[in-house]
Formats: structure tokens, sequence, C-alpha cells
């Protein structure tokens, strides 16, 4: 395997550092201090799917649909549009998300929900959306770069984008983030396989129009569409 030619999925910078943790690759860019499994350990399509279906989300969880309302009511409480076009992109077998805003909110004009995997018959289309939301999807990403140019797509000029991912956050001692990282839960998802700095989302969706308007929590932040 050779590292040398490699670049980041964020930034695009040269990637030369990787690091073992538990017999997998990762990548480490030193330009935006993002985190990528090497493409040969990804799991099969067949086996994303199966792990997919292990999750046990509904409304009937009341701790779940508790922790979608506070998502949804923080994003909403920034974004204030009168009525919504919505999606949410990578929905799953169960979408929750999209199930709660149908009981719950009436301000909504379309109410979509996609899923790489789960909504094989339903595409959306270009510019339709004015709000799109992303809820611990993005760390699923295998490339960064099509799965944001896809949803910059999606939405309409001036619509909004709420990514919710757990950030890594970095030492300034490569050998630390390496033992940081050994030991941080969120790579324990077997379909977890991008992870991101702030700065490293930001430059990744920069490319695609998407730009940086807040961050409203700790690991929730909003972009709109400029371009």
């Amino acid at each position: 395997m050779n590292f040398e030619k490699k670049s980041c999925k964020c930034c695009k910078f040269s990637l030369e550092t990787n690091f073992i943790v538990k017999n997998k690759i990762y990548f480490f860019c030193k330009n935006c201090n993002s985190i990528f499994l090497c493409d040969d350990f990804f799991l099969s399509p067949e086996n994303q799917v199966n792990r997919y279906l292990l999750h046990n989300n509904t409304l009937e969880d009341i701790n779940y649909k508790s922790y979608l309302e506070k998502f949804i009511n923080r994003v909403l409480e920034f974004v204030n549009l009168e009525k919504i076009d919505f999606l949410d992109y990578g929905s799953g077998p169960n979408p929750c998300l999209v199930e709660l805003i149908k009981e719950k909110f009436f301000n909504f004009n379309k109410i979509d929900g996609w899923d790489l995997f789960f909504t094989r018959d339903f595409f959306p289309k270009e510019n339709s959306y004015s709000l799109i939301t992303c809820l611990e999807v993005a760390e699923h990403f295998e490339n960064p770069q099509e799965s944001f140019r896809h949803i910059s797509s999606l939405l309409k000029k001036d619509g909004f984008l709420a990514i919710q991912t757990q950030f890594f956050e970095c030492e300034e001692d490569i050998t630390n983030t390496e033992k940081k990282f050994a030991t941080w839960w969120y790579k324990e998802d077997t379909t977890h396989v991008t992870f991101y700095s702030k700065e490293g989302l930001i430059s990744c969706c920069k490319s695609f129009g998407l730009k940086f308007l807040t961050q409203l929590d700790k690991n929730l932040v909003i972009f709109t569409k400029i371009d």
C-alpha cells in the first residue's frame, strides 16, 4: 500500500501520517486534523446493512424520542423558517426523525427521508430542500467529498444543513493523538469510517458552496448554501 499518494478526504491535503489501532490502519491529516479508516477495512454493503438493522430506534423509546426532539428543536430555533421543505439525509431503516416531525410539527411543506441502503425507490430532486439534517450519519461517509456534493445539490440556495457528528479533538503531539484515538469509543462502531475535526468538516463542505454559520452544541453545526 502506497501511503504517500493518498490525500485527505476533507481538505485534499497530502496524507503522510498513519497509525494502526486494533489491526486497522487509519490516516491522519496534519492540515485539518481529520482521521480516516483505510478503505481496505470498510465493511461490504451487505455487512453494513446487517449492522444498521441491529439498531432498534423507535419513537416508542422515550429516551430516543427525547434525543431527537432536542436535536430538531435546537436546529429549528436557529433556522427559524416559516415554511420548510425538509430532508433527513441518511434516515436509516427506521426514519424516526421523519416520523417525529410529521407527528409534532406543522410548518413543513415537505417531509422526506433518504438513505443509501433503505430508500432505493426514492430519489430526492436537486434544489428541493430548505433544510437538510444529517444526524449521526457523516461519520459513515466513505467518500465525504462525494456525499457533501450530493447533499449540496439537493439543498436550495440559502437553505440550511444541520450536521451532528462526534468531533475528534487532536493533541499537539501525534503520538498523544494516536493514544487518544485508540481509546475513543466512537471508532468502535464498524460502520464509522470518517472522523472529522470541526475544521476538516468546514473545509470539506466549503468545496461545495456550503458556508459554516454556527456551532449550536459540542457536536452540532449549521451550514448554509451560498452557491
